[in-house]
Parts: C-alpha cells; sequence; structure tokens
C-alpha cells in the first residue's frame, strides 16, 4: 500500500507544474461539448464520411469491397481520421456529422497540447502556456477545428511531428528508438491524411544533417544512429500505406500520383480575392502572404515583429543547438508560404489548404513574447505585456462577436475586420453558415406558414440540418427560400 501511495504522490508531484495546461483545456473542452453542435456541414465533409464508411469496410472485406481506391474525388488522401470518424459513428448516438464533428473538435485540442509541449520545450511551463493559449485565441485554427477533416488533422499531425523532429535534434545524433518511433507515428499520419507530410522528411533531412555537422564532434559521436532513422522511415511510410488503401494497392504509384495532382491542382475554381474575380489557375504570388497578413491575429503579428528584434539582438547565439532548433521551428512555417510564393500552386478558399502553417507560426510568436517578458527590463517589459493583453483581448471578443463563424475571422490592424472587407476577399466560402440560415427562416417565418416551408439549395447537405417546420425541395417545387453562397 505504501508503494501505491508513493507512486500517487510521484505522478501528483509531476502534475503540479503543469496545473496550468490542465486547467486551460479542461475550459477549452467544455466549451468544445457545449458549443460543437452549433457548427455547420461543410463542403467536402458528405465526401469524406463516405471515404470513411468505404476504407472501414476496405478493412472489414480485407479488400474485397474496393469502393475506397475508385472514387477520385477522395482517394488522392490518406483516410486515418476519415476512418476514425467511421468507427465512431457505428457507436454514436449523434448523426455522422456531428460525430465527426465532435471528434474534428477533440483532435484540434491535442494540436493545443503540441503546442504546449514546444513552448515548453523552449521556455518552460510559462512558454507552453503562451503557446496554448495563443493557439486556441487563433479564431481561423478555432473555426475550422468543428467542421474540417481534411485541413485540421493535417495541421495537428504537422505539429506534433514538428515537436518529434526538435526532441530528436535537441539530442542529435544520440537518438533513442522509442523518440524515433514516436517520430516515425506522428509523421505516418500526417502522411495518413495528405501526402504533403513527405515534407517532414525533408525538414529531418536537413536539419538533422546540419546538426550532425555542427555537434557530432561535441557529442564524441562520429557515426550516424542509422537504426533509429529506419525505425522513423519505415513507421511512417508503413503508417501511411495502412491508412491510405490506394497507396496500399499501389504503394510506389499512388504517392507520387498525389504529389503531382496536389502540386498543380487541375480543376478551376473562382473566388474573391482584392476585389476582384481570380482563377485558381493563375493566383498571384502575394495570394497566401496577403491571406496572412489580414487574417493572423494582432497579438500574433506583434509577436513576429518582437521575435525580429530579438533575432537581430541575438544574432551570435544561433550558432547553437537550441538556434537550430528554432531553424526548425521557424522552417517549419516559413517553407510552405516561400513554396506558395515561388511555385505559384493552384489556391483557393482563402488559405486554408495552407492552414497547417498557422500552429508552428503562432507558437512562434508565444515563444517570441516569452523571451520578450524574460529579457527586457523596465517599461519595455511593461509594454510588451500590455500589448500581449490588449490584442489577445480584442481577439478573443472578436471570436465571441464572430460564433460559430470564427473561421472568417479578419484581424483589424490591417484588414479592418471581416465587416470592412467582406466585398474584397472570401468569406464563408464552405457553406458552413447554410445551417444558420436554416434557423433564421424558421425563427422568422414559421408562423407565416400552414405548412411546413419549402427550401431550396445548391448544396443539398442543409437536409441533414433541417430545423422542424422545414423541408427541403427541388428547385422545380417552387421553394420559398433559396439559400445561396
Amino acid at each position: 500500500t505504501k508503494w501505491v501511495d508513493d507512486r500517487v504522490n510521484e505522478r501528483i508531484t509531476q502534475l503540479k507544474p503543469h496545473a496550468g495546461i490542465v486547467t486551460v483545456l479542461f475550459i477549452y473542452g467544455i466549451v468544445i461539448l457545449g458549443t460543437f453542435r452549433e457548427y455547420g456541414i461543410t463542403n467536402d465533409e458528405h465526401l469524406h464520411i463516405n471515404y470513411g464508411d468505404a476504407i472501414l469496410d476496405w478493412f472489414v472485406t480485407i479488400g474485397a469491397d474496393d469502393r475506397a481506391i475508385h472514387d477520385d474525388r477522395t482517394y488522392h488522401y490518406g483516410g486515418f481520421f476519415d476512418l476514425i470518424g467511421a468507427v465512431l459513428s457505428r457507436f454514436s448516438p449523434l448523426d455522422p456529422f456531428e460525430t465527426k464533428h465532435l471528434a474534428n473538435a477533440l483532435l484540434a485540442l491535442t494540436g493545443i497540447i503540441a503546442a504546449y509541449r514546444i513552448g515548453c520545450l523552449f521556455g518552460g511551463v510559462r512558454a507552453g502556456l503562451f503557446a496554448a493559449i495563443a493557439l486556441i485565441l487563433t479564431p481561423r485554427y478555432y473555426g475550422h477545428a468543428f467542421n474540417n477533416p481534411k485541413d485540421i488533422p493535417f495541421a495537428v499531425f504537422y505539429l506534433w511531428s514538428i515537436y518529434n523532429l526538435l526532441r530528436c535534434v535537441e539530442t542529435f545524433p544520440k537518438l533513442t528508438l522509442e523518440r524515433a518511433l514516436w517520430t516515425g507515428v506522428t509523421i505516418g499520419l500526417t502522411l495518413a491524411v495528405r501526402v504533403g507530410g513527405v515534407l517532414l522528411f525533408g525538414y529531418g533531412f536537413l536539419f538533422l544533417g546540419l546538426t550532425w555537422l555542427l555537434f557530432r564532434q561535441k557529442a564524441n559521436n562520429d557515426s550516424l544512429p542509422l537504426v533509429s532513422i529506419g525505425v522513423i522511415a519505415v513507421t511512417a511510410v508503413g503508417l501511411m500505406l495502412l491508412f491510405w488503401p490506394r497507396a496500399f494497392v499501389s504503394p510506389l504509384t499512388a504517392p507520387l500520383e498525389s504529389m503531382t495532382r496536389f502540386s498543380a491542382f487541375p480543376e478551376s475554381h473562382w473566388s474573391i480575392f482584392d476585389g476582384l474575380y481570380v482563377n485558381s489557375l493563375s493566383t498571384p504570388r502575394s495570394y497566401l502572404p496577403q491571406w496572412l497578413t489580414i487574417t493572423l491575429p494582432e497579438f500574433v503579428l506583434a509577436g513576429l515583429l518582437f521575435g525580429v528584434v530579438q533575432v537581430a539582438q541575438k544574432r551570435r547565439q544561433w550558432r547553437s543547438r537550441i538556434g537550430v532548433m528554432y531553424g526548425l521551428l521557424v522552417f517549419s512555417a516559413a517553407c510552405p508560404v516561400a513554396y506558395s510564393v515561388i511555385k505559384q500552386p493552384s489556391l483557393y478558399d482563402g488559405m486554408r489548404h495552407f492552414l497547417f502553417v498557422l500552429p508552428p507560426l503562432v507558437t512562434v510568436s508565444a515563444l517570441s513574447f516569452h523571451h520578450a517578458l524574460s529579457s527586457w527590463q523596465g517599461k519595455t517589459a511593461v509594454l510588451v505585456a500590455a500589448v500581449a493583453v490588449g490584442s489577445s483581448s480584442v481577439v478573443a471578443r472578436e471570436m465571441i462577436r464572430l460564433h460559430p463563424n470564427q473561421a472568417v475571422y479578419f484581424n483589424h490592424v490591417i484588414a479592418g475586420s471581416v465587416d470592412e472587407v467582406s466585398n474584397r476577399y472570401e468569406t464563408d466560402y464552405w457553406r458552413h453558415a447554410q445551417k444558420q440560415a436554416l434557423r433564421w427562416i424558421a425563427e422568422n417565418y414559421r408562423n407565416q406558414y400552414d405548412r411546413k416551408i419549402r427550401v431550396y439549395s445548391r448544396f443539398i447537405w442543409i437536409k441533414e440540418q433541417m430545423p422542424i417546420g422545414l423541408e427541403f425541395v427541388d428547385y422545380t417545387a417552387v421553394p420559398d427560400f433559396y439559400i445561396g453562397s
């Protein structure tokens, strides 16, 4: 009994420093449970729900049911999160869409933990809390967390992969098999959502190689841990193949085909960008940088500015292991943006396809605030604290005002808020708000009809969200209301 008591006390002691993040996650979890049913169905959700069911049937029938490898609208994606949604839907009392919304949001919560772990790695518990709270207060991450089944899972596993690569750099060329296994798992799950996770292999090669060149003599070790590196590669590729049926069937050609398709996406989409209708096949080089500039929260922009000042002040300290780790974190946010500027891939739906750069970018900003408060003194430190509290308060108030439409957030300092730029940039391009439109019709017009109100939309999945007293009809049936985007 004494041994059990000692072990319990030991665990309590270990948890005490992390009481802050436990409290934050508890509050965030309560908010998720209280609001996830307020978020609407988005354009591609039905495709991914069907894809998850097809993958589950592919497993159950041991490949006899091969729908998962024939639908070209989904087979270019890994199916890990879609499979999780399909399994949960078999047991959930909620409908498949709401089940997936809850699972989506809870997975996004684990991304907050990853940001916290990265913050702790660089600056201790306070830095970790800064990073976690900053990511929660990033409206585009928060809003997409409830009903984006592609970009949020990819962003979460991408951030966890960066965390594990940072831990590898921390000790390299020493690399334990346990760390190698976790790194392989997170990279594999990233690839099991989208093939773009192959970038992580490039990051690992670049920064682990740089670490080996700079610090192998100090570690008294000139050899590379080839076994551990092999574990990372084999685990990552194995998980990708396991949860991506088309890649499992064609492991050499399917990933290459998908990379080619996504790097030069052939479909033509028109969207509003800076007041003009722009074709996705010819977006300007400024597309992604401009979207980031007008949608990043004010406190993130301020933190990045403070970070630039600190880099200039401490430029002699960057030839160090911690400097290489910072380089990896910054590179994981900057490299995809630079790629979009140089290669000009097909882009539309705002910055949705590059949502995964937000978590590392926000984490860098939070760390900049932490280091500024730790190293700057007097009035300067007070000013930094005032900027952090003031700007984050403005963002939090705007998130409450926009609820449940946080995904259409635009900052005030550059964009002037969504009220100012909604006629020049895409807002709800994913039909999320059509659920609110249905509720508005029901609340305002239900008493004016002695029958069900007939509603039509080109987005037929609004029929899954119909309030009592409304029915979905074809446009030829003379609908009372049409809902468009």
